[in-house]
């Protein structure tokens, strides 16, 4: 049945050696340095800044307005 369903699976491999078993690999961190550098740009002038702001105003302004759509759906139902 097993080599029905995966024709090119070992049924049962041989399990590893206790020595071959590595525990607690720890993933590289990224250096913080480059993130930074490459997550934020900096600002030239202060009227970018503005527009940055106001971006952001206006998508939270955005999100607010759906969240008060979507209660006023459910209360209507």
């Amino acid at each position: 049945m097993f080599n029905e369903i995966y024709p090119d699976e070992e049924f049962l491999p041989r399990a590893p050696d206790p020595e071959e078993i590595i525990i607690g690999e720890e993933e590289p961190v990224p250096d913080q340095t480059d993130s930074l550098q490459d997550n934020s740009e900096p600002v030239d002038n202060a009227s970018e800044c503005r527009e940055l702001e106001s971006e952001s105003t206006v998508a939270q302004e955005a999100k607010e307005d759906t969240i008060d759509k979507a209660e006023e759906c459910t209360e209507q139902k």
